[in-house]
């Protein structure tokens, strides 16, 4: 309760057990977090408003792991085209979501780094496909191939739209 504050301002609570709450009814209006007490600085990287959160800057966890968990889907709308993967601030992927040719590109940024799909393969972990970019981006399946054909017999298997089967 509020007999547990020891600090109260403005709808603005800090508990001495811990936490601070912000009580905020005021509809339409937004809650800003700035990083100075000046105004004239304006300087807010933190908005809370009835539409979400806008943050002006980066979002860093110092330790542990970071958990994103939505009841609907996670959308990442990236107005420069990009998003990139980085391991200890070094760059290894990007996604290219348009390269002005309307493609959708996948790239391993690492010198000769590969990219492999793997998976679940009746509860053993499997390898399905690398591409090695060492080899100038040859593609070695774990088992068959299949074009034209979602079940090939053998270990490369293409069809035509007019039945020819060819086995390699």
């Amino acid at each position: 309760g509020t007999n547990d504050s020891i600090f109260a301002e403005n709808n603005i609570r800090f508990k001495s057990s811990g936490g601070a709450f912000i009580d905020h009814n005021t509809t339409g209006q937004n809650i800003n977090f700035r990083v100075s007490n000046s105004s004239s600085l304006d300087t807010t990287p933190l908005i809370i408003s009835s539409s979400g959160i806008t943050v002006a800057g980066n979002i860093a966890n110092s330790s542990g792991d970071m958990t994103i968990d939505v009841a609907g889907d996670i959308i990442l709308d990236a107005d420069g085209g990009d998003i990139r993967f980085r391991d200890g601030g070094t760059e290894v992927g990007t996604i290219v979501m348009d390269d002005g040719s309307n493609s959708y590109i996948f790239k391993a940024i690492q010198q000769d780094a590969d990219i492999k799909f793997n998976g679940n393969d009746g509860g053993s972990g499997i390898n399905a496909l690398t591409l090695d970019m060492s080899d100038a981006g040859s593609a070695y399946f774990n088992n068959k191939v299949g074009i034209g054909t979602t079940s090939p017999s053998t270990l490369i298997e293409g069809r035509t739209t007019t039945a020819n089967t060819a086995y390699l």
